[in-house]
């Protein structure tokens, strides 16, 4: 028997604040809603959706991982009170880590 991922889900009190918070960072997101509220899906990553749930179940461990070209202008995009890791060189790539403004940690590495 074998078992993959078929989907994550993100959850997040404020769906609207948390698909424009990564829409700013270049992540393109679509409006969904089947079976259940309205949400956003990443386009460029099968399925991961963003969903809403109480605040109180928010930032429960997940972390993303985000790809960029240009760390230093995703960089700028981020609040230096937000940043968990300044960037760094780790095996070769660039990379630093942040909290999104649900308290998920996120991590950000450069490559070409």
């Amino acid at each position: 028997m074998t078992a993959r991922l078929s989907f994550l889900t993100i959850e997040t009190p404020d769906v609207e604040r948390t698909a424009r918070f990564y829409r700013e960072l270049g992540i393109d997101l679509s409006q969904e809603q089947h079976d259940g509220p309205v949400h956003y899906a990443f386009t460029t990553a099968g399925p991961v959706e963003f969903y809403p749930v109480r605040e109180a179940d928010a930032g429960n461990g997940v972390m993303l991982g985000l790809d960029t070209d240009d760390l230093d202008a995703m960089l700028a995009k981020i609040e230096t009170a937000a940043i968990l890791k300044p960037a760094q060189t780790v095996a070769g790539s660039r990379r630093f880590i942040f909290r999104d403004p649900d308290g998920r940690r996120v991590y950000v590495r450069e490559v070409q």
